[in-house]
């Protein structure tokens, strides 16, 4: 075997061109290649690991290029080495693979993989699975000696591998099993391996493959060892402090230790142990985002300051091995995530020596690009919305890392616009586009959440995936994708333009119509209404919403009469939504036609549409700005509309007041942006990460102005900053602005790689791109405006 070291790499791969022929035509060549699975079980077995294995020789160097693919998950290894996991999480009927290249000296060389599945319910409920399955396809002439189904592949099960029990309290918890390795796991003898699915290429259109095979766009996720925090909690922790380095630290025979280590970070990971001896010893490694107030806790149970330890209680989740006595490295199959990792370990006859207990740390591959600098604004708060961000972008965009890992639709777009501001990277939201459009339901609808299994319907979360593809349009120069999602965007439009009724109101939108989670009577599970049935003013705006987004979609891809078509369907919408909501008596929108309940979430949604007059946007704007005790307010994922419609409309100073939320997460703990105002059940969740977006585009007002982002419109909203500096990543390179008053003058200097406008108070000055635009204007002092505290 060669033991000189491989050079990897995941390509990239465009869509074929034909994704109607998915399942019926060989369109890659992975759809040529047969799926295989080790023998059945003699009884059945709730996980499945099993290792794949081909050795073949090269009469010279050469570089290998092949698709691969497995339900549910692969490790690939070359010669030992680890280079490649996937597939990333998708649905069946746009099941992942991944091409690789590989490169590989002369001589006798190993392939193999680790595949593992697990069995529906114990799953997490993000992963999709038809049955065990793994597939692998030379290109060109690797074909010859790498396909499943003809090349020599070897396959044996693992033994002694087990689901662990999770903690009931832990409530709607649903990222799958944690995992049992016991100390006498063994694996099997190498098989031959059995066919599951053969290779096909039918001429008559029928649809053969269980799993019709698509390119995921994205990168490897990284996997890299975190090193850091400290062990808290008792008087071991001086002794065993070298765990946080990697360093060996031993446990005594015939004892029981308990550590706590506080990352002082938070971190998504697989985790890892490197053990030698301790015969019998147990290993439990739990995870938590925070300790607990209470004595017996819950998912929603308080829990204070997220750095304090003393005086409080655990409830987390994890993985449990036992040592074989021997040295052995153990990673557990899926990633984990927290502040807080709780390590216990309780010995037999023989002492154990814990070598590394470092985990993997994983996600997307983050590389920030961004930046603002302004003495008014908290470098802290900014620092939490990143990190906030950073954590729920993993295969797909998830809600939140320690929970769901779900990727939802009305999550997604919030995420995205605040990835896209401070990475400038578009491929997780060309992935969610992709997912989201293949979730379309036999209704026309986008599902709420993809992957899923179940699959969830939402009519609110679909009318957003317009919103999703006019950003990404803006945003991204990527207009093919743009049009290739087109067909989704009129389909579902047409079909919640069929659920108005004679009223001309949607009254029957189907599924979940969640707005957003609120604590008001009226309010039933996130949906103003409840269970009434009754449409409300927060849903029914949602629609003429996205038809303003399609219609903004279609004039930017050659079709204006679709446009023209869209935009009239959303005035005349607005107009009936008018007519039933608005209460003149109280001057502003009900959320209801008896006109007895009230949000900012109607209020926003309305001013975020072009067709009130004047006098109407005034007093919907004072109702923001000075909201009466009975309105509803919108909570952390709804502010984000809240804040669009306060810089809309040139409240930047309320918009900063509205950060005082953001502003004191810091002291009270907390790493990453929460849920919900206390006590929140995660406190990683990625749609609390906006303050991003709006500080970027809404103080330093950087914005596309035109798809592609071939032209740039800078509209800063500081209000009371005297100061500020910020930079956004573009796909020609950077836009830096920086504002400051000073001597009686406001002085804008601004670097774009395209051509544009800065607006300020009415005025306009044309930007040249690739030159030092500087521009001074004499300082105005506005007015005083309305703020309003946010609780």
């Amino acid at each position: 075997m060669i033991p000189s070291p491989i050079s990897a790499a995941r390509l990239p791969l465009s869509p074929d061109r034909s994704p109607g022929n998915a399942g019926i035509r060989c369109r890659y060549p992975i759809d040529s290649a047969a799926w295989i699975w080790a023998p059945p079980p003699e009884t059945e077995q709730e996980i499945q690991l099993v290792t794949f294995e081909l050795e073949f020789t090269l009469e010279e160097d050469r570089t290998l290029c092949f698709d691969v693919s497995a339900d549910q998950r692969y490790l690939l290894r070359a010669d030992g080495q680890e280079f490649g996991r996937g597939p990333d999480r998708a649905e069946a009927g746009g099941w992942s693979f991944h091409r690789y290249e590989l490169s590989l000296a002369k001589g006798t060389h190993r392939l193999d993989a680790d595949c593992w599945w697990l069995r529906p319910g114990l799953a997490p409920l993000a992963q999709i699975s038809v049955r065990p399955g793994f597939a692998i396809a030379g290109v060109n002439e690797a074909s010859g000696f790498l396909n499943t189904g003809s090349a020599p592949w070897k396959v044996q099960t693992h033994h002694g591998i087990s689901a662990l029990p999770k903690n009931r309290n832990l409530s709607y918890h649903v990222i799958g099993c944690g995992f049992r390795l016991e100390a006498a796991r063994g694996i099997g003898p190498w098989r031959d391996p059995v066919l599951v699915h053969q290779g096909w290429d039918d001429q008559n259109g029928i649809m053969h493959a269980p799993w019709r095979c698509e390119p995921s766009p994205l990168p490897e996720q990284d996997r890299t060892l975190f090193q850091g925090g400290r062990i808290r909690g008792n008087e071991a922790r001086v002794r065993y402090q070298g765990i946080c380095s990697g360093e060996p630290v031993r446990i005594p025979a015939h004892s029981t230790v308990e550590l706590f280590w506080d990352f002082e970070d938070y971190v998504c990971g697989y985790p890892r142990a490197h053990l030698r001896g301790g015969r019998g010893a147990v290993l439990s490694m739990e995870w938590a985002e925070s300790l607990y107030e209470s004595p017996e806790p819950n998912a929603g149970s308080p829990k204070g300051h997220r750095a304090a330890i003393d005086g409080k209680y655990w409830l987390g989740f994890g993985d449990e091995l036992q040592a074989a006595g021997e040295e052995q490295t153990d990673e557990i199959l899926w990633w984990r995530s927290g502040r807080w990792l709780r390590i216990r370990v309780q010995t037999q006859k023989e002492p154990l020596e814990i070598l590394d207990l470092r985990p993997r740390r994983t996600g997307h591959p983050f590389h920030p690009r961004w930046q603002v600098q302004s003495e008014g604004l908290s470098a802290d708060m900014l620092r939490l919305c990143e990190s906030g961000l950073r954590n729920c972008v993993h295969e797909t965009f998830v809600d939140c890392p320690y929970y769901e890992q779900l990727q939802y639709l009305g999550d997604t777009r919030v995420q995205a616009l605040a990835w896209l501001v401070t990475t400038g990277d578009p491929r997780p939201v060309a992935r969610a586009l992709e997912l989201f459009d293949r979730s379309r339901w036999i209704n026309g609808f986008f599902a709420e959440r993809c992957p899923s299994a179940p699959p969830q319907m939402s009519a609110t979360y679909s009318l957003l995936y317009p919103l999703l593809l006019r950003d990404f349009s803006l945003w991204c120069d990527d207009p093919d994708r743009v049009r290739r999602h087109l067909p989704g965007v009129r389909s579902s439009l047409e079909m919640a333009l069929a659920c108005i009724d004679k009223s001309g109101l949607p009254e029957h939108l189907p599924g979940w119509l969640f707005v957003d989670w609120v604590h008001d009577p009226f309010w039933k599970h996130g949906v103003p209404g409840g269970e009434t049935g009754k449409l409300t003013a927060p849903v029914a705006l949602h629609l003429p919403l996205a038809l303003l987004a399609a219609a903004e979609l279609e004039e930017a891809s050659g079709d204006p009469l679709l446009a023209q078509r869209w935009r009239a369907q959303a005035r005349s919408v607005y107009a009936k939504i008018d007519a039933a909501f608005w209460c003149t008596d109280r001057n502003r929108f009900a959320d209801d036609a008896d006109k007895r309940h009230w949000s900012e979430h109607t209020q926003a949604l309305a001013l975020l549409l072009p067709f009130a007059d004047t006098e109407k946007r005034s007093a919907m704007l004072d109702a923001l700005l000075l909201p009466s005790p009975d309105m509803a307010r919108a909570s952390v994922y709804f502010s984000f509309y809240v804040h669009e419609a306060l810089l809309l409309h040139g409240h930047s100073e309320a918009l900063l007041t509205r950060f005082q939320f953001w502003n004191q997460l810091h002291a009270q703990g907390f790493l990453t942006t929460v849920e919900a105002p206390e006590p929140s059940r995660s406190d990683c969740h990625g749609w609390g990460s906006h303050p991003l977006y709006h500080t970027l585009t809404g103080l330093a007002g950087i914005h596309p102005a035109a798809p592609g982002f071939t032209r740039v419109a800078i509209r800063p909203g500081p209000g009371p900053l005297n100061d500020l500096e910020a930079a956004v990543p573009h796909p020609r390179g950077e836009i830096r602005v920086h504002f400051r008053r000073e001597n009686g003058a406001v002085q804008f200097t601004v670097h774009t790689p395209v051509p544009g406008t800065l607006h300020w108070q009415g005025q306009a000055h044309p930007l040249k791109a690739d030159a030092e635009n500087r521009i001074s204007f004499p300082q105005v002092f506005p007015a005083c405006l309305h703020v309003v505290t946010v609780s």
